[in-house]
């Protein structure tokens, strides 16, 4: 059986990290992997990603892995999106 979004951030510890990303977005943690673009989306998957790759160092491939996005998009999503 293949594991959901939310199995993978409970194996990894990152459940209360995408709790806080998503905290004053509107978002869901489940939303965070979704296909969907919403702004609210954006702006949680973005707080996410950042934490992810500058607090713990992950790559951009493992981001877009986790993400369902290919590493251009989050490295885009990085610079772009303001802080």
């Amino acid at each position: 059986m293949a594991k959901t979004f939310l199995d993978v951030l409970k194996e990894r510890d990152l459940t209360e990290a995408a709790r806080a990303a998503c905290a004053g977005t509107g978002a869901a943690v489940e939303e965070l992997a979704a296909p969907k673009r919403a702004r609210h989306l954006t702006r949680a998957r973005t707080n996410f990603a950042r934490y992810l790759r500058e607090e713990m160092g992950w790559s951009l491939a493992a981001i877009g892995e986790l993400l369902h996005r290919d590493h251009s998009v989050i490295s885009h999503l990085l610079r772009k999106v303001p802080q």
